[in-house]
C-alpha cells in the first residue's frame, strides 16, 4: 500500500512543543515581534549611551572652553617696560601706577574713580623724598616713571578704586581684572590703609610708588600670595 504523501506542512516536529499550533503567517509576525522589541531595545540603549555622553560633555566641554580661555587671558601682560607696556598694547592707570592690559582694564569704573579724583584737584607728585622736585600730574610722564612720590591721599583714592574694580568683577560673573588687586593681601593692606586713613596728613608727599606692570587675572583662580606691593610709607625714612 502507497505511503499517502500530503502537501500539507507538518509544524508537529517538536518546534514548538510548547506553543499552540501556528500557521506560517503566526510565525512570521512572532519573529516580526521578537525583532521589534530588539530594535527598541537597541534604539533604547543607543538613546541612553548618546545620553551618557552629551551629559559627559556638557560638563567638560565648558571647562576645558574656560581653561583655554584663561590661559588665554592670563597670557596678557604689559612686559617689563614701559616700551613692552606700550607695544603690548597696555593702558597706563595712574590710580594704580600700572600699566594694564586692555583685557582687564576696566574703562567705566577708571573714568569714574579718575574723575571724582580731579574733582578734590589733582594729586600732588615729586621725583624726590618729601616733596622734592616736584612734578605736575602729566600722565604721559607719569607713565614713564618708574619710581615717584606722591601723597597719602593717593594711597587713600587707589585703594577705593581697588574695591570698586574687585566689586564689579564679583558681580559680573568673576570677570577679569588686573592680578595684583585680586589677591586678599591687597585687600588687606588697602583695608588698613582706609582704617587708619585719619592719622596721615592726606596732602603731605610721603608715599613711594613703584610702577607695576600689570597683568590679568581673575579672582576664582587666584592662588597664593604675589609680591606686587609697589607703595612704600617713608614717613620713617
Amino acid at each position: 500500500m502507497e505511503a499517502k504523501h500530503s502537501n500539507e506542512l507538518n509544524y508537529s516536529d517538536g518546534s514548538f512543543d510548547n506553543e499552540p499550533f501556528l500557521v506560517p503567517q503566526d510565525i512570521r509576525l512572532r519573529k516580526s515581534g521578537w525583532c521589534s522589541r530588539v530594535a527598541v531595545l537597541r534604539a533604547a540603549t543607543a538613546a541612553s549611551i548618546t545620553l551618557l555622553v552629551l551629559t559627559v560633555l556638557s560638563f567638560t566641554i565648558p571647562q576645558f572652553i574656560e581653561h583655554r580661555h584663561n590661559i588665554a587671558l592670563e597670557a596678557h601682560n604689559c612686559g617689563n617696560s614701559t616700551k613692552e607696556a606700550l607695544a603690548n598694547d597696555c593702558v597706563f592707570d595712574v590710580l594704580n601706577f600700572a600699566w594694564t592690559p586692555r583685557a582687564c582694564f576696566d574703562v567705566e569704573t577708571y573714568e569714574e574713580s579718575y574723575n571724582g579724583s580731579l574733582e578734590r584737584g589733582p594729586f600732588l607728585w615729586s621725583l624726590g623724598r618729601r616733596g622734592a622736585d616736584p612734578i605736575t600730574q602729566d600722565l604721559e610722564q607719569l607713565g614713564r616713571l618708574d619710581v615717584v612720590y606722591t601723597t597719602h591721599r593717593f594711597h587713600v583714592e587707589h585703594c577705593a578704586y581697588s574695591f570698586k574694580v574687585l566689586n564689579r568683577a564679583a558681580v559680573n560673573n568673576d570677570a577679569p581684572l588686573p592680578r595684583w588687586i585680586g589677591f586678599s593681601e591687597h585687600s588687606e593692606h588697602c583695608e588698613r590703609t582706609l582704617v587708619m586713613g585719619g592719622k596721615h596728613d592726606w596732602e603731605k608727599i610721603d608715599l613711594q610708588v613703584t610702577m607695576i606692570y600689570g597683568a590679568c587675572g581673575r579672582m576664582s583662580r587666584l592662588k597664593g600670595t604675589e609680591p606686587v606691593f609697589k607703595f612704600l610709607d617713608t614717613t620713617a625714612g
